[in-house]
């Protein structure tokens, strides 16, 4: 009778143990992540219009919704390498090319979410503000949180700096459409 009751209390003393070590795994693994790389497409609907001269500019500006895809590479921590996005935003403040590239502070940012799918199967939504970076048209800072319902990453902080290629001629000679965007800095959550 004694070798059950010493098993049963080894056991008692183990199973604590192995939810603890279990628990500092998962944190761990939601700890954070660098990615070095990130990259993708993105569509605005239905569009900016093409450069115009300011006193027509405002003519032509419209409400725009943003549509990406993307991955990301090169991840060191939190258990993952890499991930594929996809991402919407929603733009009230009328625009077209004449305000995109006039940087304006006083404008409001522009928010929306971002899904991750990770290469370990598992998945983060963050919910994001896109800013402006002064002086540089082209470029934005994304920043955010991971949401508490996400697999992975909860509630952790997100932030990176990209930079957006327009299509050949969008702007200048035609309404922009679709755009290509590469990091400028590597995507931190943590």
């Amino acid at each position: 009778m004694r070798r059950p009751i010493s098993l049963l209390f080894a056991s008692v003393l183990i199973l604590p143990m192995v939810a603890l070590t279990s628990s500092a795994s998962e944190a761990a693994a939601d700890a954070g992540t660098s990615c070095a790389r990130s990259a993708g497409a993105a569509t605005f609907s239905p569009g900016l219009w093409k450069l115009q001269p300011p006193a027509q500019a405002e003519l032509h500006e419209l409400a725009q919704t943003i549509n990406a895809t993307g991955t990301i590479t090169g991840c060191v921590g939190g258990g993952v390498t890499s991930g594929t996005l996809t991402a919407a935003f929603k733009v009230d403040d009328p625009a077209n090319c004449n305000t995109l590239l006039s940087v304006d502070a006083a404008l409001p940012p522009t928010t929306g979410t971002i899904a991750v799918s990770w290469d370990h199967g598992r998945s983060s939504t963050v919910a994001v503000t896109l800013k402006s970076v002064t002086g540089k048209p082209t470029q934005a800072d994304i920043v955010g949180t991971v949401a508490s319902t996400s697999d992975t990453f909860r509630g952790l902080h997100v932030a990176e700096r990209i930079n957006l290629t327009p299509e050949p001629g969008g702007c200048s000679t035609k309404n922009l459409q679709h755009v290509t965007y590469k990091e400028v800095t590597p995507l931190k959550i943590g």
